[in-house]
């Protein structure tokens, strides 16, 4: 009788531990997802962070791990082009501006802030009536913003140099 018990208490107590197991590894799991749903906006945190450090190599790291997770993410197509017209890779800077406007579907701010960057992106690059043209789009986009009142002046330097 002693045996019986003894063995239906380990039995008890094997399930109680597999019970535990699972109620700890379910919240494991739950941390985990947390975490990865956290990281792509994490990376670009400091990746936006080393930008202003302008520490752009580090700049790069955290958008490539960024990109991994999400490909389709503007901000960091955006940051990738910033990144490149900071370090004068000019031609590179307009093909990841593009694509961050391609994909950017948020409020009017976003798109301009964008084309803000593609017009000092045609500039660098001598494209005066481009740069201009994108300066209008940001006026247009957000007349009311600060933005809009740099890229008013930029286009007003620019008149000056045709």
């Amino acid at each position: 009788m002693k045996l019986i018990m003894l063995f239906i208490m380990c039995i008890v107590f094997c399930l109680d531990c597999s019970s535990k197991m699972e109620v700890i590894k379910a919240e494991l799991i739950a941390q985990n997802l947390q975490k990865s749903e956290e990281l792509p906006h994490t990376y670009l945190e400091n990746a936006f962070k080393f930008y202003e450090k302008e520490q752009f190599d580090s700049v790069l790291v955290y958008c490539h791990k960024s990109y991994a997770i999400n490909s389709y993410n503007w901000e960091l197509y955006y940051l990738y082009g910033k990144t490149a017209f900071k370090t004068g890779q000019y031609n590179q800077a307009d093909r990841y501006l593009l694509q961050a406007l391609s994909l950017c579907k948020s409020h009017q701010a976003d798109r301009a802030k964008i084309y803000f960057a593609l017009g000092e992106n045609e500039d660098a690059l001598g494209n005066i009536k481009t740069a201009q043209q994108h300066y209008l789009m940001v006026i247009q986009m957000d007349s009311d913003s600060q933005l809009s009142q740099n890229a008013y002046q930029k286009m007003q330097l620019l008149s000056h140099t045709d």
